[in-house]
């Protein structure tokens, strides 16, 4: 057995994958081939806390759930040391990303995506407990996918993952001109909002605009109006009203009178 910093692995996996390059700094992750299949995989190594039992209840519900953006592993060995899991191979993670500038246009639909997920899981008694960049990865048609939802220790309560999903879009838009959104992102990461439903809800409200700014589009809608219609055409015409109102109602008054 060869070994790495943090753990022994074998040289040869008994799934007959071989391994090509570590994935992180702690070598729990790595790329791998498969020659069953010709494709890359991902093993990854279990936390020595975290049990093949916790993995197996886990799974269970995550099979049960059938969430479209969760990443399913393709095998596992739990029955020996080191245990490990395998899956897809994504070259694309967001881990990146988050030292990048996005706009709103392209976080908010992932913040979206995630929490419909999240609200999917949590009703079926799923949290995922470990919500960052690198567990965010990209399929071959961009499509969001999120990865760790069997390697988190402790798995954590529905809130926990709220929190996390409010600072990992602050992350995400480091560095954007997004005032609104950055607000609810920090509301959420302060744990303003009990549920990704809550937080979903909220998502999907248009901010009430800032006094000032109303007056600035009330003000320009007043300017661009004397502009076309010309102030004084309009002040005349709101004056002959006024004279023709106050002239019909006397000459009513005298003609009731005679």
């Amino acid at each position: 057995m060869e070994r790495t910093r943090n753990l022994a692995r074998p040289d040869a996996a008994p799934l007959g994958l071989d391994l090509e390059e570590a994935l992180d700094a702690e070598e729990r992750s790595w790329r791998a081939f498969q020659p069953s299949t010709g494709q890359r995989v991902v093993v990854r190594y279990l936390d020595p806390g975290l049990s093949s039992a916790q993995v197996n209840a886990r799974l269970q519900l995550l099979n049960g759930l059938d969430l479209a953006r969760a990443v399913m592993p393709l095998d596992m060995q739990l029955a020996e040391k080191p245990r490990y899991l395998v899956f897809p191979y994504f070259p694309v993670s967001l881990t990146s990303a988050a030292h990048s500038r996005h706009s709103v246009a392209q976080v908010e639909p992932w913040l979206r995506q995630i929490a419909q997920t999240l609200v999917a899981a949590h009703a079926g008694g799923l949290t995922h407990g470990a919500l960052t960049p690198g567990n965010l990865l990209m399929d071959r048609k961009s499509e969001l996918r999120i990865d760790g939802w069997l390697t988190a220790e402790p798995p954590g309560e529905a809130t926990a993952d709220v929190k996390a999903l409010g600072r990992l879009g602050q992350d995400l838009l480091a560095g954007a001109t997004a005032p609104e959104l950055l607000d609810l992102l920090s509301r959420t990461a302060s744990g303003q909002f009990a549920s990704a439903a809550d937080f979903l809800q909220a998502l999907g409200q248009p901010a009430a605009p800032p006094l000032r700014q109303a007056l600035w589009k009330l003000g320009a809608a007043a300017l661009l109006g004397g502009l076309l219609f010309d102030f004084r055409l309009l002040g005349l015409a709101g004056l002959g009203a006024v004279v023709g109102a106050v002239v019909g109602m006397w000459l009513g008054r005298f003609g009731w009178r005679g």
